[in-house]
């Protein structure tokens, strides 16, 4: 299993965690660390990388709470080519890492 992105957006900043390469297949599992002392809430989506903005039926977690301090993982996304994983937080320094394979 790699490292296919990280990421630590501004709050309230959508940012595309990975994309998968033309042509290929990914299975990720994304982890979530919550570096602050406060509960935040968290969105994850898959969408196509051509679409401009995210469809309310792309969210895969949706103002997910995550304790302060605390961390969440969701595992077994599944993603074609040229899809894309993005994220979001309303709250500053919340990382994001996607693992898995790439074929």
């Amino acid at each position: 299993m790699a490292i296919l992105g990280k990421q630590s957006p501004a709050a309230a900043t959508e940012a595309v965690l990975y994309a998968v390469s033309v042509g290929k297949n990914g299975l990720a599992a994304v982890e979530v660390c919550n570096r602050n002392a406060v509960p935040v809430k968290i969105r994850l989506a898959l969408r196509s990388v051509g679409e401009n903005a995210t469809l309310p039926a792309s969210y895969i977690e949706y103002d997910t709470p995550i304790p302060g301090n605390g961390v969440f993982e969701r595992t077994g996304i599944q993603l074609t080519a040229s899809e894309a994983i993005t994220v979001q937080s309303d709250t500053a320094n919340t990382n994001f890492i996607a693992l898995g394979l790439e074929e």
